[in-house]
């Protein structure tokens, strides 16, 4: 063999030794981001692009996993933070290789999940222009040089209509039926199309294509988890535990799969259970600071906030400056009712971050926050923040009107419910609400015409609030007429004994209330005058409430005591 011959096929060893060693690179990155370990993922994708900034599928690779990290984890991570991040990643790509249209898909994708339709459209149409033109003969798929790569690119932008809460099924599938065409062995296809049909709750669809997967690639724990995922959504722990332990008896170093069953356990009061798989699932990731936050964050999902707050403190012994789990653990000090601890730690957050950093739930509990701490106003500047970036949160003006109750800024409460009321969002609950922060802040005429709108409404699962109203009207209707000189309130009160006699044992208090009322009309109403009238209703408050003492007071007054009435007669 000659000397040139010799470095020729060094050189040639060399580099397929390199290209060998990139791809398992890459792999190893993309294995790490499906076990949820971004951290370490982030790692590898950063070595791989500075080993060689020319390979595109590296930048697009480690964009999608940020995505990943944004959707396992929306309360530490904000959708804008992940924008910016990935923004960068993808245009790095493009510009480092400009051939691979990979990464002007992750432009398209970060786009569609800011809402950006148009972006979306312009950067599909490049990727569109750059590959074969297709029909849907099978034939045609033959011409196709590379059909893997091909089917990857298909899959890739299907993802991007793929996303909880905004799928879309018409442009995500007819990209898979294509992608199926040219790659008809690819398990992660058939995965892409479960998913799919997951969001639109499509189950049937979904599991067949879980189950094409499965059998395409029976080594991966992923369809098993993923049809496991799919029952615990749909809240059938007993399947769904199921399919989790079938995922694991095929990889079980999944981490994935531990944390779901963690969370799972949890839900069904089964703590020992929940805390082996938590601990398990930290055993995997590391046991490092990224693997806890995961951790911390699941905690909180699942509701056990004293072990999210406990776990936080480990966190901030080893590192206090991670500003993040001072979001959470202000969160879980108000879920956990401890409100002032609540308050140190949202107030620590918001003062070391910065404004792309703040997500609406931020500003959502920061303003329960401080209404719990009695901040009533301080407290509605958070949520109409949180209003102002999302207007259809109606349910927030609830949140005002509560607070600002519970500091007596009955005006502002009034506000509130009007504001909601005009945008057609008010439910009856929200009219009867109104009309008592009308009488709190006594305004009695309009409460009183706030309860006849309510009253007019058809009740439907409401029908408690029937009685509330005509209670709350008699009040307000008392204050306008307090002499009883028109007996404004007598025919709502005559009302109110028609909707309490319906269950008079349940409904004693409103009795008692319309008896007293229409015993002193009759007692005091200069034009309406009638002893024995309002001797019998005090009666029957007796009659319910033997010690009533307004009652025997009344009836051991002079006017009363010596009526002479029809049924004092038949007695």
């Amino acid at each position: 063999m000659n000397k040139l011959r010799q470095i020729t096929l060094v050189l040639i060893f060399c580099l397929a030794a390199n290209v060998s060693f990139a791809q398992k690179t890459l792999e190893s990155a993309k294995k790490l981001t499906a076990g949820e370990q971004f951290t370490l993922a982030e790692e590898e994708y950063k070595a791989l692009i500075l080993a060689n900034k020319i390979i595109g599928d590296n930048y697009y690779y480690y964009g999608n996993s940020e995505i990943s990290a944004f959707f396992s984890d929306t309360i530490t991570r904000s959708l804008t933070q992940t924008y910016d991040k990935c923004k960068v990643i993808f245009e790095n790509g493009i510009k480092n290789d400009t051939a691979n249209h990979l990464n002007e898909i992750g432009m398209a994708r970060v786009e569609y999940l800011m809402g950006n339709t148009s972006k979306v459209d312009e950067y599909l149409k490049k990727v569109n222009a750059s590959l074969p033109l297709f029909t849907e003969k099978i034939k045609k798929i033959k011409k196709i040089m590379d059909p893997k790569r091909y089917a990857l690119m298909l899959t890739e932008m299907a993802k991007i209509y793929i996303v909880i809460g905004k799928t879309d099924t018409a442009a995500a599938l007819p990209l898979l039926r294509r992608a199926k065409l040219a790659d008809p062995t690819n398990a992660n296809i058939f995965i892409t199309a479960g998913d799919a049909y997951l969001n639109v709750r499509d189950v049937n669809k979904a599991i067949e294509n879980y189950n094409l997967a499965q059998s395409l690639d029976p080594q991966s724990p992923l369809a098993k988890f993923k049809i496991g995922y799919m029952y615990f959504r749909a809240q059938n722990l007993s399947e769904a535990i199921k399919f989790f332990e079938e995922s694991l008896s095929i990889d079980p170093n999944f981490a994935p799969t531990y944390k779901e069953l963690g969370f799972l356990y949890y839900l069904s009061g089964k703590q020992d259970k929940s805390k082996q798989n938590y601990e398990k699932y930290l055993e995997l990731s590391g046991n490092n600071i990224p693997a806890k936050i995961s951790y911390v964050v699941s905690l909180f999902k699942s509701a056990d906030y004293k072990a999210c707050i406990a776990q936080i403190n480990e966190i901030f012994a080893i590192d206090s400056t991670i500003n993040s789990m001072n979001r959470v653990i202000a969160y879980s000090y108000f879920e956990d009712k401890q409100f002032k601890m609540a308050l140190y730690f949202m107030e620590k957050f918001f003062a070391n971050t910065t404004p792309e950093d703040i997500i609406n739930k931020d500003y959502i509990y920061y303003g329960k926050i401080l209404g719990a701490n009695n901040f009533g106003n301080r407290s509605e500047e958070q949520f109409r923040k949180a209003l102002a970036i999302n207007p259809a949160l109606v349910e927030l003006y609830g949140e005002i009107a509560k607070y600002q109750r519970n500091s007596k800024n009955f005006g502002r409460v009034a506000i509130a419910y009007e504001e909601k009321i005009a945008l057609g969002a008010g439910a009856i609950d929200d009219y009867y609400n109104l009309g008592k922060t009308y009488y709190s802040d006594a305004k009695y005429t309009l409460a009183d015409s706030i309860f006849n709108v309510v009253l007019d409404k058809e009740f439907g699962r409401y029908i408690n609030y029937k009685i509330l109203c005509y209670s709350w009207q008699g009040f307000a209707r008392v204050k306008i007429d307090t002499a009883f000189s028109t007996g404004y309130a007598k025919p709502v009160y005559e009302k109110l004994i028609e909707e309490a006699k319906l269950d008079s044992a349940k409904n004693v208090k409103y009795l008692v209330e319309a008896y007293s009322y229409l015993a002193y009309y009759y007692l005091v109403n200069p034009e309406f005058l009638d002893f024995c009238a309002s001797k019998r209703y005090f009666n029957l408050v007796l009659a319910i409430e033997p010690k009533n003492a307004k009652a025997l007071l009344a009836l051991s007054t002079k006017e009363l005591s010596t009526a002479k009435c029809p049924e004092d007669e038949q007695k």
